[in-house]
Protein backbone atom coordinates (compact mmCIF):
# COMPACT_ATOMS: atom_id res chain seq x y z
CA UNK A 1 0.00 0.00 0.00
CA UNK A 2 2.82 2.41 0.89
CA UNK A 3 4.60 1.56 -2.35
CA UNK A 4 1.45 2.26 -4.39
CA UNK A 5 0.95 5.57 -2.56
CA UNK A 6 4.56 6.62 -3.25
CA UNK A 7 4.21 5.74 -6.93
CA UNK A 8 0.97 7.71 -7.17
CA UNK A 9 2.56 10.73 -5.48
CA UNK A 10 5.53 10.64 -7.86
CA UNK A 11 3.20 10.34 -10.84
CA UNK A 12 1.10 13.24 -9.60
CA UNK A 13 4.23 15.34 -9.08
CA UNK A 14 5.40 14.55 -12.60
CA UNK A 15 2.02 15.56 -14.04
CA UNK A 16 2.11 18.85 -12.16
CA UNK A 17 5.61 19.51 -13.48
CA UNK A 18 4.55 18.74 -17.05
CA UNK A 19 1.54 21.05 -16.77
CA UNK A 20 3.74 23.86 -15.43
CA UNK A 21 6.28 23.37 -18.19
CA UNK A 22 3.61 23.32 -20.89
CA UNK A 23 2.12 26.52 -19.50
CA UNK A 24 5.56 28.10 -19.50
CA UNK A 25 6.24 27.01 -23.06
CA UNK A 26 2.90 28.46 -24.10
CA UNK A 27 4.12 31.76 -22.72
CA UNK A 28 7.37 31.45 -24.62
CA UNK A 29 5.92 30.27 -27.91
CA UNK A 30 5.25 32.85 -30.61
CA UNK A 31 2.41 30.69 -31.91
CA UNK A 32 0.37 29.58 -28.92
CA UNK A 33 -2.01 31.67 -26.84
CA UNK A 34 -2.27 35.40 -26.43
CA UNK A 35 0.90 37.29 -27.27
CA UNK A 36 0.28 39.61 -24.32
CA UNK A 37 0.60 36.68 -21.85
CA UNK A 38 4.35 36.54 -22.55
CA UNK A 39 6.12 36.00 -19.21
CA UNK A 40 2.90 36.78 -17.36
CA UNK A 41 4.20 34.72 -14.43
CA UNK A 42 6.66 37.51 -13.69
CA UNK A 43 3.82 39.61 -12.26
CA UNK A 44 2.84 36.80 -9.88
CA UNK A 45 6.21 35.53 -8.77
CA UNK A 46 9.63 36.83 -7.95
CA UNK A 47 11.74 37.37 -11.08
CA UNK A 48 14.67 35.37 -9.71
CA UNK A 49 12.36 32.39 -9.12
CA UNK A 50 11.09 32.58 -12.70
CA UNK A 51 14.64 32.85 -14.02
CA UNK A 52 15.65 29.76 -12.03
CA UNK A 53 12.57 27.87 -13.22
CA UNK A 54 13.22 28.62 -16.88
CA UNK A 55 16.92 27.84 -16.66
CA UNK A 56 16.49 24.61 -14.77
CA UNK A 57 13.58 23.26 -16.83
CA UNK A 58 14.50 24.44 -20.32
CA UNK A 59 18.29 24.55 -20.27
CA UNK A 60 19.16 22.09 -17.50
CA UNK A 61 21.17 24.67 -15.55
CA UNK A 62 20.70 26.70 -12.41
CA UNK A 63 20.28 30.44 -12.29
CA UNK A 64 23.61 32.21 -12.15
CA UNK A 65 25.57 29.64 -14.13
CA UNK A 66 27.51 30.68 -17.25
CA UNK A 67 25.69 32.10 -20.28
CA UNK A 68 22.09 30.96 -19.82
CA UNK A 69 21.21 33.22 -22.79
CA UNK A 70 18.18 34.66 -21.04
CA UNK A 71 17.57 37.63 -18.79
CA UNK A 72 14.06 38.24 -17.59
CA UNK A 73 14.57 42.00 -17.24
CA UNK A 74 15.34 42.22 -20.95
CA UNK A 75 11.80 41.16 -21.76
CA UNK A 76 10.14 43.86 -19.69
CA UNK A 77 9.76 47.03 -21.72
CA UNK A 78 11.06 50.02 -19.82
CA UNK A 79 9.74 53.29 -21.20
CA UNK A 80 11.92 56.39 -21.21
CA UNK A 81 10.73 59.98 -21.11
CA UNK A 82 13.76 60.88 -23.24
CA UNK A 83 12.88 58.48 -26.07
CA UNK A 84 11.09 59.99 -29.05
CA UNK A 85 9.42 57.38 -31.22
CA UNK A 86 7.23 58.47 -34.11
CA UNK A 87 5.12 56.04 -36.12
CA UNK A 88 1.77 55.69 -37.86
CA UNK A 89 1.49 51.97 -38.56
CA UNK A 90 -0.92 50.48 -41.05
CA UNK A 91 -0.73 46.73 -41.53
CA UNK A 92 -1.12 44.98 -44.85
CA UNK A 93 -2.23 41.44 -44.11
CA UNK A 94 -3.95 39.16 -41.64
CA UNK A 95 -2.36 36.35 -39.66
CA UNK A 96 -4.63 33.36 -39.13
CA UNK A 97 -3.82 30.64 -36.64
CA UNK A 98 -4.83 27.10 -37.50
CA UNK A 99 -4.00 23.70 -36.08
CA UNK A 100 -2.15 21.54 -38.57
CA UNK A 101 -0.66 18.17 -37.74
CA UNK A 102 -0.96 19.01 -34.03
CA UNK A 103 1.32 22.04 -34.50
CA UNK A 104 0.06 25.59 -34.47
CA UNK A 105 1.35 27.44 -37.52
CA UNK A 106 0.96 30.92 -38.94
CA UNK A 107 -0.96 31.19 -42.19
CA UNK A 108 -0.24 34.53 -43.81
CA UNK A 109 -2.91 35.86 -46.13
CA UNK A 110 -1.93 38.96 -48.08
CA UNK A 111 -4.66 41.01 -49.76
CA UNK A 112 -5.57 40.12 -53.31
CA UNK A 113 -2.96 41.45 -55.70
CA UNK A 114 -4.10 44.90 -56.84
CA UNK A 115 -4.58 45.42 -60.55
CA UNK A 116 -1.54 46.63 -62.45
CA UNK A 117 -1.46 50.26 -63.45
CA UNK A 118 1.08 52.89 -64.48
CA UNK A 119 1.88 56.45 -63.53
CA UNK A 120 3.09 59.07 -65.98
CA UNK A 121 6.42 60.52 -64.84
CA UNK A 122 8.29 62.98 -67.07
CA UNK A 123 6.23 62.00 -70.08
CA UNK A 124 6.90 58.27 -69.58
CA UNK A 125 4.43 55.68 -68.21
CA UNK A 126 6.14 53.83 -65.35
CA UNK A 127 4.63 50.71 -63.74
CA UNK A 128 3.57 51.17 -60.12
CA UNK A 129 5.28 48.44 -58.07
CA UNK A 130 3.18 45.93 -56.17
CA UNK A 131 4.14 47.26 -52.74
CA UNK A 132 2.94 50.76 -53.65
CA UNK A 133 -0.31 49.41 -55.08
CA UNK A 134 -0.91 47.58 -51.80
CA UNK A 135 -0.09 50.74 -49.89
CA UNK A 136 -2.59 52.73 -51.93
CA UNK A 137 -5.30 50.13 -51.35
CA UNK A 138 -4.54 50.10 -47.63
CA UNK A 139 -4.71 53.87 -47.28
CA UNK A 140 -8.01 54.01 -49.14
CA UNK A 141 -9.59 51.25 -47.04
CA UNK A 142 -11.61 52.25 -44.00
CA UNK A 143 -10.62 50.77 -40.66
CA UNK A 144 -7.05 50.10 -41.80
CA UNK A 145 -5.37 51.71 -38.80
CA UNK A 146 -2.96 49.69 -36.70
CA UNK A 147 -4.57 47.22 -34.30
CA UNK A 148 -2.22 45.93 -31.59
CA UNK A 149 -3.16 42.28 -31.29
CA UNK A 150 -1.87 38.93 -32.48
CA UNK A 151 -4.07 38.76 -35.54
CA UNK A 152 -2.77 41.96 -37.14
CA UNK A 153 0.95 41.56 -37.57
CA UNK A 154 3.54 42.29 -40.19
CA UNK A 155 5.22 39.29 -41.73
CA UNK A 156 8.68 40.93 -42.06
CA UNK A 157 10.13 44.17 -40.70
CA UNK A 158 13.63 45.66 -40.81
CA UNK A 159 15.65 47.22 -37.95
CA UNK A 160 18.26 49.87 -38.75
CA UNK A 161 20.56 52.06 -36.73
CA UNK A 162 22.11 54.72 -38.94
CA UNK A 163 24.04 57.96 -38.82
CA UNK A 164 24.30 60.07 -41.96
CA UNK A 165 26.83 62.90 -41.77
CA UNK A 166 28.92 64.98 -44.21
CA UNK A 167 32.31 63.75 -42.95
CA UNK A 168 31.54 60.10 -43.75
CA UNK A 169 34.29 58.85 -46.06
CA UNK A 170 31.91 56.35 -47.61
CA UNK A 171 29.63 59.27 -48.62
CA UNK A 172 26.36 57.61 -47.71
CA UNK A 173 23.52 60.13 -47.86
CA UNK A 174 19.75 60.21 -47.55
CA UNK A 175 19.61 59.39 -51.29
CA UNK A 176 21.31 56.03 -50.75
CA UNK A 177 19.16 55.37 -47.68
CA UNK A 178 16.01 55.81 -49.75
CA UNK A 179 17.38 53.56 -52.51
CA UNK A 180 17.97 50.85 -49.91
CA UNK A 181 14.53 51.31 -48.35
CA UNK A 182 12.76 50.99 -51.70
CA UNK A 183 14.71 47.84 -52.50
CA UNK A 184 13.62 46.33 -49.18
CA UNK A 185 9.99 47.21 -49.84
CA UNK A 186 10.28 45.50 -53.23
CA UNK A 187 11.87 42.48 -51.51
CA UNK A 188 8.90 42.06 -49.16
CA UNK A 189 9.75 44.16 -46.07
CA UNK A 190 6.60 45.89 -44.83
CA UNK A 191 7.90 48.25 -42.16
CA UNK A 192 11.28 49.73 -41.18
CA UNK A 193 12.28 50.81 -37.67
CA UNK A 194 15.02 53.45 -37.86
CA UNK A 195 17.14 54.47 -34.87
CA UNK A 196 18.62 57.81 -35.92
CA UNK A 197 22.07 57.81 -34.29
CA UNK A 198 22.86 61.43 -35.13
CA UNK A 199 25.57 63.38 -33.29
CA UNK A 200 24.60 66.92 -34.27
CA UNK A 201 20.99 68.04 -34.52
CA UNK A 202 21.61 69.14 -38.12
CA UNK A 203 22.08 65.45 -39.05
CA UNK A 204 18.61 64.37 -37.86
CA UNK A 205 16.62 62.42 -40.45
CA UNK A 206 13.17 63.09 -39.02
CA UNK A 207 12.19 65.63 -41.67
CA UNK A 208 13.59 63.58 -44.57
CA UNK A 209 11.63 60.51 -43.43
CA UNK A 210 8.41 62.28 -42.45
CA UNK A 211 6.40 61.10 -45.45
CA UNK A 212 7.38 57.46 -44.82
CA UNK A 213 6.35 57.82 -41.17
CA UNK A 214 3.01 59.40 -42.10
CA UNK A 215 2.25 56.59 -44.56
CA UNK A 216 2.94 53.92 -41.94
CA UNK A 217 6.11 52.63 -43.61
CA UNK A 218 8.67 53.79 -41.02
CA UNK A 219 8.89 54.11 -37.26
CA UNK A 220 11.41 56.84 -36.41
CA UNK A 221 13.36 56.70 -33.15
CA UNK A 222 15.48 59.61 -31.95
CA UNK A 223 18.60 57.69 -30.91
CA UNK A 224 21.32 60.29 -30.48
CA UNK A 225 21.85 60.03 -26.71
CA UNK A 226 24.06 56.88 -26.64
CA UNK A 227 27.32 57.77 -28.34
CA UNK A 228 29.13 54.40 -28.50
CA UNK A 229 27.97 53.03 -31.90
CA UNK A 230 28.08 49.31 -31.02
CA UNK A 231 26.37 49.73 -27.65
CA UNK A 232 23.77 52.01 -29.23
CA UNK A 233 23.13 49.47 -31.98
CA UNK A 234 22.52 46.57 -29.60
CA UNK A 235 20.30 48.75 -27.41
CA UNK A 236 18.39 49.89 -30.49
CA UNK A 237 17.75 46.30 -31.56
CA UNK A 238 16.78 45.19 -28.05
CA UNK A 239 14.46 48.14 -27.57
CA UNK A 240 12.63 47.34 -30.80
CA UNK A 241 12.41 43.66 -29.84
CA UNK A 242 11.03 44.57 -26.41
CA UNK A 243 8.57 47.19 -27.59
CA UNK A 244 7.49 45.78 -30.97
CA UNK A 245 8.13 42.02 -31.03
CA UNK A 246 4.41 41.21 -31.19
CA UNK A 247 3.99 43.33 -34.31
CA UNK A 248 5.95 41.06 -36.66
CA UNK A 249 6.59 37.37 -37.22
CA UNK A 250 10.09 38.03 -38.60
CA UNK A 251 12.58 40.84 -38.05
CA UNK A 252 15.70 41.50 -40.12
CA UNK A 253 18.69 43.55 -38.92
CA UNK A 254 20.76 44.75 -41.90
CA UNK A 255 22.69 47.99 -42.35
CA UNK A 256 21.97 50.36 -45.23
CA UNK A 257 25.00 49.07 -47.17
CA UNK A 258 23.69 45.48 -46.92
CA UNK A 259 21.18 44.14 -49.43
CA UNK A 260 19.49 40.72 -49.25
CA UNK A 261 19.76 38.98 -52.61
CA UNK A 262 17.98 35.91 -53.94
CA UNK A 263 20.00 34.03 -56.53
CA UNK A 264 16.97 32.49 -58.23
CA UNK A 265 13.88 34.52 -57.27
CA UNK A 266 13.94 37.94 -58.96
CA UNK A 267 10.34 38.98 -58.36
CA UNK A 268 8.77 41.25 -55.74
CA UNK A 269 8.24 39.69 -52.28
CA UNK A 270 11.13 37.23 -52.70
CA UNK A 271 11.92 37.46 -48.98
CA UNK A 272 8.32 36.62 -48.14
CA UNK A 273 8.44 33.47 -50.26
CA UNK A 274 11.83 32.48 -48.87
CA UNK A 275 10.79 32.82 -45.22
CA UNK A 276 7.53 30.93 -45.76
CA UNK A 277 9.66 27.81 -46.31
CA UNK A 278 11.30 28.05 -42.86
CA UNK A 279 10.23 25.24 -40.48
CA UNK A 280 8.59 26.26 -37.20
CA UNK A 281 11.66 25.26 -35.16
CA UNK A 282 13.89 27.78 -36.99
CA UNK A 283 14.36 30.91 -34.90
CA UNK A 284 17.13 32.63 -36.87
CA UNK A 285 18.46 32.50 -40.43
CA UNK A 286 21.99 33.77 -41.09
CA UNK A 287 22.76 35.48 -44.40
CA UNK A 288 26.31 34.97 -45.65
CA UNK A 289 28.38 38.12 -46.30
CA UNK A 290 29.43 38.65 -49.93
CA UNK A 291 31.33 41.90 -50.51
CA UNK A 292 30.61 44.24 -53.43
CA UNK A 293 33.84 46.14 -54.08
CA UNK A 294 35.39 48.84 -56.21
CA UNK A 295 34.54 52.31 -57.45
CA UNK A 296 32.30 50.89 -60.14
CA UNK A 297 30.85 52.96 -62.94
CA UNK A 298 30.70 56.46 -61.41
CA UNK A 299 28.41 57.69 -64.17
CA UNK A 300 25.61 55.60 -62.65
CA UNK A 301 23.57 57.26 -59.92
CA UNK A 302 22.45 54.31 -57.75
CA UNK A 303 24.61 52.03 -55.60
CA UNK A 304 23.32 48.71 -56.98
CA UNK A 305 23.56 50.05 -60.53
CA UNK A 306 27.13 51.26 -60.09
CA UNK A 307 29.04 48.50 -58.28
CA UNK A 308 29.17 45.13 -59.99
CA UNK A 309 32.21 43.27 -58.63
CA UNK A 310 31.65 40.65 -55.90
CA UNK A 311 33.83 38.33 -53.85
CA UNK A 312 33.22 34.84 -55.30
CA UNK A 313 32.71 33.36 -51.82
CA UNK A 314 31.48 34.73 -48.52
CA UNK A 315 34.16 37.13 -47.33
CA UNK A 316 34.04 36.44 -43.58
CA UNK A 317 31.90 35.12 -40.75
CA UNK A 318 30.11 38.44 -40.17
CA UNK A 319 26.68 37.18 -41.13
CA UNK A 320 23.48 39.13 -40.55
CA UNK A 321 20.26 37.64 -39.10
CA UNK A 322 16.60 37.28 -39.98
CA UNK A 323 14.82 36.05 -36.86
CA UNK A 324 11.60 35.54 -34.91
CA UNK A 325 11.73 38.43 -32.41
CA UNK A 326 9.86 36.68 -29.59
CA UNK A 327 12.62 34.07 -29.33
CA UNK A 328 15.83 36.13 -29.16
CA UNK A 329 17.90 38.63 -27.24
CA UNK A 330 19.62 41.17 -29.46
CA UNK A 331 23.15 41.08 -30.75
CA UNK A 332 24.62 42.38 -34.00
CA UNK A 333 25.66 39.40 -36.12
CA UNK A 334 24.08 36.51 -34.24
CA UNK A 335 21.37 37.00 -31.66
CA UNK A 336 21.20 35.06 -28.41
CA UNK A 337 18.54 32.41 -28.92
CA UNK A 338 15.99 31.73 -26.19
CA UNK A 339 14.52 28.78 -28.05
CA UNK A 340 14.61 27.22 -31.49
CA UNK A 341 17.59 26.84 -33.81
CA UNK A 342 19.83 28.98 -35.99
CA UNK A 343 20.39 27.89 -39.59
CA UNK A 344 22.48 29.29 -42.41
CA UNK A 345 20.69 30.34 -45.57
CA UNK A 346 22.15 28.35 -48.49
CA UNK A 347 24.27 30.95 -50.26
CA UNK A 348 23.26 29.52 -53.63
CA UNK A 349 19.71 30.59 -52.76
CA UNK A 350 19.87 33.63 -50.48
CA UNK A 351 22.79 35.82 -49.44
CA UNK A 352 23.70 39.33 -48.32
CA UNK A 353 25.49 41.70 -50.70
CA UNK A 354 27.59 44.08 -48.63
CA UNK A 355 28.41 47.25 -50.59
CA UNK A 356 31.84 48.21 -49.27
CA UNK A 357 32.64 49.98 -52.52
CA UNK A 358 36.16 51.42 -52.46
CA UNK A 359 36.82 50.74 -48.78
CA UNK A 360 39.58 48.16 -49.29
CA UNK A 361 41.43 50.58 -51.59
CA UNK A 362 41.20 53.46 -49.09
CA UNK A 363 38.50 55.14 -51.19
CA UNK A 364 40.90 55.63 -54.12
CA UNK A 365 40.91 54.21 -57.63
CA UNK A 366 40.40 50.49 -58.21
CA UNK A 367 43.54 48.47 -57.54
CA UNK A 368 44.75 45.19 -58.97
CA UNK A 369 44.14 43.62 -55.56
CA UNK A 370 40.45 44.59 -55.72
CA UNK A 371 40.16 43.10 -59.19
CA UNK A 372 41.99 39.91 -58.13
CA UNK A 373 39.69 39.16 -55.19
CA UNK A 374 36.42 39.86 -57.03
CA UNK A 375 34.46 38.68 -60.03
CA UNK A 376 31.99 40.48 -62.27
CA UNK A 377 28.43 40.11 -60.94
CA UNK A 378 25.70 42.03 -62.74
CA UNK A 379 22.69 39.96 -61.63
CA UNK A 380 21.71 42.49 -58.96
CA UNK A 381 21.98 45.39 -61.40
CA UNK A 382 20.14 43.54 -64.17
CA UNK A 383 17.28 42.35 -61.96
CA UNK A 384 16.66 45.28 -59.65
CA UNK A 385 18.28 48.60 -60.68
CA UNK A 386 15.51 49.58 -63.08
CA UNK A 387 12.75 48.53 -60.66
CA UNK A 388 14.28 50.42 -57.73
CA UNK A 389 14.61 53.50 -59.94
CA UNK A 390 10.98 53.22 -61.06
CA UNK A 391 9.83 52.66 -57.48
CA UNK A 392 11.58 55.85 -56.35
CA UNK A 393 10.30 57.94 -59.25
CA UNK A 394 6.69 56.75 -58.95
CA UNK A 395 6.87 57.50 -55.21
CA UNK A 396 8.03 61.04 -55.96
CA UNK A 397 11.66 60.61 -54.86
CA UNK A 398 13.19 62.47 -57.82
CA UNK A 399 16.26 63.54 -55.79
CA UNK A 400 17.24 60.07 -54.55
CA UNK A 401 19.86 59.67 -57.29
CA UNK A 402 23.47 60.82 -57.12
CA UNK A 403 26.59 59.72 -58.97
CA UNK A 404 28.96 61.58 -56.61
CA UNK A 405 27.79 60.07 -53.30
CA UNK A 406 27.65 56.52 -52.04
CA UNK A 407 30.55 54.10 -51.59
Amino acid sequence: MRIRRAVLLRALGACVLVVCLVNLLNGLSPHVGSSHAHFQLSSDRDGSWLRYFIHSRLFGIKSGEDDPQINISDFLYESSDDLIEISHKKHSHVVQRILQNNDTVDMITKPATPARYSKRIGGVDLPVPLWQRRLSDRLNRTGADFIDDFDHRYFLVELLQVRIYPEDRAKWTIAELKQWMHFLFLAGVEHIYICDHYKNSSERLALSLQRYVTLGLVTYLDWGAIRDPMLAQIKCYQHIINAHKYEAIWQMALDMDEYPFSVNDKEEDFLFRFLRTAPAYVTEISLANFLMLGQGDRSRDMVIDRISRMTPREANLLVKPIYRPERVQANVHRNHLIMGKRVAAPSNQMRMLHYWGARVQDWGADTQHTLDITMEMTSMRDAWARRVRESLLVFGEHTAFNSSTGP
